[in-house]
């Protein structure tokens, strides 16, 4: 049906045959509307980093086609929309670091117009591969494309190619033409925390149900300052040092509807440290389980650091933590010492 509707569509001069209009779902807070063409394959990362909230998509064109683009939106995590500055800082930084590497040396910006917002794109040649054969995964060509959109959302789209007369291309930067970003700001309340004779109380006045770690011995933490921002500003984070455990606590409480994954499995794709950034010892050494109603996803940095993201939707309330611990000698010592730990904390229904 939905293939039937672009179709009539697509004859009435709205879409390009072949093209399909779609709102996919980015992360916990947004969408975007895009048209994607039939048969190219999309992947989408999503993440919280100190520049705001970051959704990355890659298309990739369809098998003997080389031809892909890569699609970055960035949204604020606070009370305020990027700004001017916010955006010139991302096009100036990526486009010269992109452009020291091409025949260009600098990048020649010209206007295009997104929807919604202002953009400015260029077109760079791999210095390297200005006069060789590309390989697969290599490409000759890079269009690079940013825009910001009236709600404060920032895009950056690179547009990857061998041929800059081929149609896709052109279809690539349809694609980017076509992108509207609605991303909104995780609804949730300041978080309060509060010592008890029995440890430490999480909660916030917009959850029902608040969060108990058995330990007196919990201190607050300061996020380093190139952390600062990003998903640390969201008013119900904390992060904490268990100094007696060995064991830092970080983590946000969020309302159960802002938990937009199909399942656990989504949050975790989302999620998951990148090969470039974590050293396992062992193929496959990332571990999913559950501990009671806590689905938990164990992880290894550097050679001597533990890591648990641990998630649970409880009566309207989605917690999403993040332990870590470098106290004990091997990586099954530091896993165990998490999972005891996760399997300590009390939840509850706020009084």
């Amino acid at each position: 049906m939905k293939k039937l509707l672009s179709l009539l569509i697509a004859i009435c001069g709205l879409l390009p045959l072949g093209v399909f209009a779609e709102t996919l779902q980015l992360g916990r807070t947004g969408t975007t509307e895009i048209d994607i063409p039939q048969g190219w394959k999309r992947e989408i990362v999503s993440g919280e980093t100190p520049r705001g909230i970051e959704y990355e998509m890659h298309l990739t064109a369809p098998e003997g086609i080389k031809a892909k683009c890569l699609i970055t939106l960035i949204s604020a995590n606070d009370d305020n929309p990027l700004s001017k500055s916010d955006y010139r800082y991302q096009v100036d930084g990526y486009s010269n670091q992109e452009a020291s590497r091409s025949v260009e040396k600098k990048p020649s910006m010209k206007p295009w117009t997104p929807k919604n917002g202002t953009g400015e794109y260029c077109v760079l040649t791999d210095d390297w591969l200005a006069t060789r054969e590309t390989r697969p995964g290599q490409y000759r060509y890079e269009g690079l494309y940013f825009a910001r959109y009236q709600n404060g959302c920032i895009l950056i789209a690179t547009a990857l190619t061998d041929d800059l007369k081929s149609p896709e291309f052109q279809q690539m930067r349809q694609i980017f033409e076509s992108i509207d970003p609605k991303l909104h700001v995780p609804r949730t309340g300041k978080i309060k925390v509060s010592k008890t004779e029995r440890g430490t109380l999480f909660y916030t006045n917009t959850n029902a149900t608040t969060m108990l770690v058995p330990s007196t011995s919990l201190s607050e933490d300061q996020i380093p300052k190139k952390y600062r921002g990003g998903g640390t500003s969201v008013p119900s984070y904390f992060m904490y040092i268990d100094k007696k455990q060995g064991i830092r606590i970080s983590g946000w409480f969020f309302p159960e509807e802002d938990f937009c994954y199909a399942d656990i499995s989504g949050h975790w794709k989302a999620n998951a440290p990148s090969e470039k950034d974590t050293a396992l010892a062992t193929p496959g050494s990332i571990k999913y389980g559950k501990s009671g109603d806590w689905d938990y996803m164990l992880y290894d940095q550097l050679i001597s650091s533990t890591n648990m993201r641990a998630s649970i939707i409880r009566k309207g309330t989605w917690i999403d933590l993040h332990l870590s611990t470098t106290e004990k000698e091997t990586r099954d010592e530091r896993r165990k010492v998490l999972i005891d730990y996760l399997a300590s904390i009390e939840l509850a229904d706020k009084k």
